[in-house]
């Protein structure tokens, strides 16, 4: 299992970091109302959600890294284990957005919701297609 610990963790800090980003730049350009912290201070916006998003996302990276070892253990192409795992990510990035307190403000299925998810959702199948899983076997 330590082995795959480097592959993990870099999909774990890319998502964090670069999916950070993408939503900063998303609150940015298209929706600034909603979502930032203090309007018109993206910087801060991006420090907080990194923070927040990285914290929040602890327990889905060791879901993530005990799936990499199960599909390790099996002997799947690269495409299965790549579609297993971004499959994976999806319903780990619903869950974790899930227990965020003030999703139970808000209707879970709304658009502000869903971007969100989205966001976070681009940069792990990114970080999951960019690194290879079979090179850490």
């Amino acid at each position: 299992m330590l082995k795959l610990l480097p592959y993990a963790f870099k999909v774990w800090i890319s998502s964090v970091l670069g999916s950070s980003a993408l939503f900063t730049l998303w609150v940015k350009y298209f929706d600034a109302s909603n979502h930032t912290v203090l309007n018109g201070i993206y910087l801060f916006t991006y420090v907080i959600t990194v923070v927040v998003s990285g914290l929040l996302s602890v327990p889905a990276f060791l879901l993530f890294l005990f799936a990499c070892w199960f599909l390790a253990k099996r002997s799947f192409t690269r495409l299965a284990t790549n579609v297993a795992l971004i499959i994976l990510s999806l319903i780990l990035t619903f869950i974790t957005i899930r227990v965020v307190p003030s999703v139970d403000e808000i209707k879970f299925w709304s658009l502000d919701n869903l971007e969100i998810i989205l966001c976070y959702w681009t940069g792990l199948v990114v970080g999951i297609i960019s690194y290879r899983f079979q090179d850490t076997i």
